[in-house]
């Protein structure tokens, strides 16, 4: 894999801007690398929200299933 690094910015409207002109392919796929960012939490803390079924009915492919265990140290 080669790989390149170009310096760019983002502007107002959240758009990377490269400073010099690259034509790169549609879907390519990038790496950014944010160097130096220090991002103020403020007073709120940040939440991590838990993965949610779409369909609830789908609980019941996850349900566990009680196995009786085995003594294997008897054999």
């Amino acid at each position: 894999m080669r790989v390149a690094t170009y310096e760019g910015f983002i502007d107002e409207l959240g758009q990377v801007r490269l400073l010099e002109p690259v034509a790169l392919p549609i879907r390519a796929r990038v790496f950014i690398v944010v160097p130096e960012f220090d991002e103020k939490l403020g007073d709120k803390p940040r939440h991590i929200y838990s993965p949610r079924l779409v369909n609830p009915k789908d609980a019941a492919d996850f349900q566990l299933k009680e196995v009786t265990s085995t003594d294997y140290a008897a054999l």
